[in-house]
């Protein structure tokens, strides 16, 4: 009587369930339908290196030098607000913190009427990070009898370059932001500004024709409020 070997066909059958597991392993990994679904991240928020322009001193008394920091503090306050209200919204559809950025009664302009000029909200979302440039920002300040810097104004003129799904458009935003110092640091008390958005994907998003949409706020704010 002859005996079957059994052990081989044991050993290949083994080895053809393992086979098939790994390879269902692998199957499943690479066609996973939550993987094929998951969106692409974000891209990056533009940043920009702002640079100071010719700095003006208008002193009470004539010869007033400016107070150490002044004019760096001033930046740090316009390069805030065009990170937060224009670099940021095109990538996230909404600005960012703006509490340290403007004072109590230019806030509340922003947060109304104003707010389509100040910010750059509800636009077509970049599919890579926007390009973002700026002239160099001429600054004015404002010196008491003390020697105290009351108040200072800084011309600002900033271009961003953006392709979404919908095709590329451009914003520029030119005008002055007039700021005041804080226990906190500088923030902004009024601004005149005016917006021009061009590009594709723009149609509906304004008054103007399709395509192209310029808008302005009128000066705005007080320092002393």
């Amino acid at each position: 009587m002859r005996r079957r070997p059994g052990p081989p066909a044991l050993t290949i059958a083994c080895t053809l369930a393992v086979s098939a597991l790994l390879t269902g392993a692998g199957c499943s990994g690479d066609r996973s339908p939550d993987r094929a679904r998951r969106p692409a991240p974000p891209p990056a928020v533009a940043t920009v290196d702002l640079e100071a322009g010719p700095v003006k001193v208008a002193a009470v008394k004539p010869g007033t030098p400016l107070p150490p920091g002044t004019a760096e503090g001033v930046m740090d306050a316009v390069e805030t607000y065009v990170i937060e209200a224009v670099a940021r919204p095109l990538n996230r559809g909404k600005a960012g913190d703006l509490g340290p950025v403007f004072s109590d009664p230019a806030r509340a302009r922003v947060d109304g009427p104003d707010r389509a000029v100040v910010l750059d909200e509800a636009l077509p979302t970049p599919i890579r990070t926007p390009r973002l440039t700026a002239q160099p920002v001429g600054l004015t300040v404002l010196v008491d009898a003390g020697g105290r810097p009351v108040l200072a104004s800084a011309a600002l003129s900033v271009e961003v370059d953006a392709r979404a799904r919908t095709g590329a458009y451009t914003v520029r935003r030119l005008g002055e932001l007039t700021l005041a110092p804080g226990g906190d640091g500088w923030r902004i008390t009024g601004y005149d500004l005016t917006v021009v958005r061009d590009g594709a994907g723009l149609a509906g998003r304004s008054r103007k024709p399709a395509g192209s949409a310029t808008t302005s706020a009128p000066p705005s704010g007080e320092a002393g409020r």
